[in-house]
């Protein structure tokens, strides 16, 4: 119960849960109504329906959403994090490494890895969340899931044109 919630074990949410939670820090501490499908076309073209954000009611402060930017960027720039980091981007994120029930328990060797994260962190554009179920060799989210965020943020900036910021004097 309450001493493995309190390492992030034995507490069940959807990915879309986490993502939209963690997804208010990138708005300011608003929480918003997760939707899959931005605006339906129809064969020629036009668009027939479209669907803008919606506030479902705020979470957190903006001082607490500022806050947990900073911390989770310092996971990227000083932390376990640091695998998830894209060279001229301000990156923010959170590693874990989650071991499964079993038999009443938890299994030592079977874990979920994961990483979420957001960017750019002064201006976020990006949530994202990876989770690695039952990795090889290493365990650990920082080796496994943060490596395949990072990728998967490189082309994500790039197909949505989010040039770098930063030299690598600046950073």
């Amino acid at each position: 119960g309450l001493a493995t919630m309190a390492y992030g074990q034995g507490i069940a949410v959807t990915p879309v849960s986490l993502l939209t939670a963690v997804s208010a820090y990138a708005n300011g501490g608003l929480l918003m109504k997760p939707h899959f499908v931005q605006a339906l076309v129809d064969s020629d073209g036009h668009t027939v329906e479209e669907y803008g954000p919606v506030i479902t009611r705020r979470a957190v402060s903006q001082q607490t959403s500022d806050d947990m930017l900073a911390i989770m960027e310092s996971v990227v720039t000083e932390g376990g994090g640091g695998t998830a980091r894209v060279p001229g981007y301000r990156i923010g994120g959170k590693t874990g490494t989650a071991n499964k029930p079993e038999g009443g328990g938890y299994s030592k060797t079977d874990v979920y890895g994961s990483f979420i994260g957001l960017a750019p962190v002064d201006d976020p554009r990006i949530a994202i969340l990876v989770i690695v179920d039952t990795p090889k060799g290493t365990l650990y989210g920082s080796q496994t899931a943060a490596p395949a965020a990072k990728a998967i943020m490189q082309e994500v900036f790039r197909y949505l044109d989010i040039q770098p910021k930063y030299t690598a004097a600046e950073e």
